[in-house]
């Protein structure tokens, strides 16, 4: 399959008008939600990293610019937002979001007019916005098809975890790095130590865990 544009109605980028985004999230259930030290990045909320599929959201939405196209961003209208719950927020900017390699068949999803809502819990895909584009929604076995009912292709095999329906998520990469740390030896140990022992106490190696959390498509 070629790489496949989802593309939203034109009049859409900075009309002002504000969008309803309703992905509602239980998170007594993140428990086994493991994502890993997702603080590290900055993002204090353990699906901050992750996109959703929602089947209630009027517009595609990410909450940091680096998950758009370098370039894409445009300033968006003043008055334009999205309502989550009782609250309005700001959209800083629209722009093409680029899923490389997450389709079935290794293709790219594009994602056009996708509103910049800088801090937002999640990441979202709007699920009416996809069926526009001729991808719908198989809640039966948690697939994204295209075609009809009884003739159709499974574009994207989806994960549902925490009730709720997930496209793309962090993979990690654990680093190992080692370096030789010197320590005055004569703090820990006297040359009676040394006579007695027959030799001094060996160099200290600390070895220093650090995991770093990669952007890799699942």
């Amino acid at each position: 399959m070629d790489q496949f544009k989802e593309r939203t109605s034109a009049e859409a980028l900075g009309s002002g008008k504000s969008k309803i985004i309703a992905a509602l999230l239980d998170p007594a259930l993140f428990e086994d939600f493991t994502l890993g030290i997702y603080s590290t990045l900055g993002a204090p909320y353990a699906l901050s990293n992750t996109t959703l599929l929602d089947n209630c959201a009027a517009t595609h939405l990410v909450n940091r610019e680096e998950l758009l196209v370098p370039g894409s961003l445009k300033i968006a209208h003043p008055q334009d937002c999205v309502e989550a719950g009782s609250s309005s927020l700001p959209i800083r900017g629209r722009g093409i979001r680029l899923m490389k390699g997450v389709l079935a068949d290794g293709g790219d999803l594009e994602l056009r007019n996708v509103a910049l809502v800088d801090g937002f819990n999640v990441n979202i895909i709007s699920e009416p916005l996809l069926k526009k584009a001729g991808v719908w929604y198989m809640g039966l076995d948690a697939t994204l098809r295209r075609g009809t009912a009884d003739n159709n292709v499974v574009v994207k095999q989806l994960e549902r975890r925490s009730n709720v329906t997930v496209i793309w998520v962090l993979k990690l990469r654990k680093v190992i790095i080692s370096r030789n740390v010197e320590f005055d030896e004569s703090k820990f140990y006297s040359k009676e130590h040394e006579k007695v022992a027959g030799h001094p106490l060996p160099i200290i190696k600390e070895i220093v865990q650090m995991i770093e959390e990669e952007e890799e498509e699942a």
